[in-house]
């Protein structure tokens, strides 16, 4: 498990998935944005705020027996926030930060089979 659905509380392995019980799929901003918020990998700028998976069933038995979740309306804006943060990030930065990233361990990488193959 690694979310609930929102709709009826089932327990689901994948956050985006349609619910193998209800048949629903959070389509609307705000529904992915609550869908998150029920699940296990729920992080926002490297701070985790996931659910246990205690909580996560506590609040799917809830939700089968027709108690809908009380979402925080703020913490529902927070996540939809910094998704748009993060959507807006220009396209040049990420490669940037990509090639930030890559590059020493592909030089690393090929030093290590340069000292190890090129001997030979």
């Amino acid at each position: 498990m690694r979310a609930i659905c929102i709709r009826c509380g089932h327990e689901k392995d994948s956050l985006p998935e349609r619910c193998p019980s209800c048949g629903f799929a959070p389509r609307s901003d705000e529904d992915k944005a609550r869908a998150l918020i029920l699940s296990l990998d729920y992080e926002i700028g490297g701070e985790y705020r996931g659910k246990s998976k205690e909580e996560l069933r506590a609040i799917g038995a809830a939700i089968a027996q027709g108690q809908p979740y009380a979402f925080d309306e703020a913490e529902v804006r927070s996540v939809l926030a910094y998704a748009r943060a993060v959507l807006n990030i220009p396209p040049r930065k990420l490669l940037l930060d990509g090639v930030r990233w890559l590059v020493p361990p592909l030089l690393l990488l090929a030093l290590i089979y340069l000292l190890l193959f090129a001997k030979r």
